[in-house]
């Protein structure tokens, strides 16, 4: 009977142990649940303040985020450099820092005089060569080596030759922003 007693007693014990278990669980829960929206940090949104570039006689957009230098530029040029320098920067020597984007156009005659590029080559080059889709059209980035410290992406044009990107000094930070650009980049027609 001691031995009945002492089963009994220690299944009194689990259940109460479990019991307390499934209510500490449940307030804890309940309190999770319970919190102020305002205490959770938001995510932000990289989409807020971008500018629209749009080119109407190639027939393309991409949004690109406020830059330091475009207000550099001069009335009637259709060249785009975005300048994107540490906060407190001059621009100085070595972009203080800093990258730039600069855009590109090269024409079907002049993609046959230059041949092929290191990607178009190689490929297989995963540390060096990213391919993707924008649309119905291919898409390349060569990161370059490291040595050369640019990078350069390619889109080619539905109607023949490529739109050029080119971003001078390859960072994360720079990786980061001209990924973002690629995109939102679309043919508009």
């Amino acid at each position: 009977m001691n031995i009945n007693r002492k089963n009994f007693a220690n299944i009194i014990l689990i259940l109460f142990i479990v019991a307390a278990l499934a209510g500490a669980v449940g307030y804890f829960a309940f309190v999770k649940k319970s919190e102020p929206v305002a205490q959770q940090s938001p995510t932000p949104d990289k989409t807020v303040n971008l500018k629209t570039y749009t080119d109407s006689n190639l027939n393309y957009s991409f949004q690109y985020p406020p830059t330091s230098c475009e207000s550099q530029r001069e009335l009637g040029d259709t060249s785009l450099a975005l300048c994107y320098l540490p906060k407190g920067s001059d621009g100085g020597a070595k972009y203080n820092n800093g990258y730039v984007i600069t855009l590109g156009f090269i024409s079907q005659s002049q993609l046959s005089v230059m041949g092929i590029t290191y990607c178009s080559a190689y490929p297989n080059d995963s540390l060096r060569c990213e391919s993707f889709k924008i649309g119905k059209v291919i898409a390349s980035i060569d990161w370059g080596t490291g040595a050369d410290d640019s990078a350069s992406a390619w889109i080619s044009h539905p109607n023949g030759g490529v739109v050029t990107f080119n971003l001078q000094p390859v960072t994360s930070e720079s990786k980061e922003i001209l990924k973002q650009i690629l995109s939102t980049f679309k043919f508009t027609k």
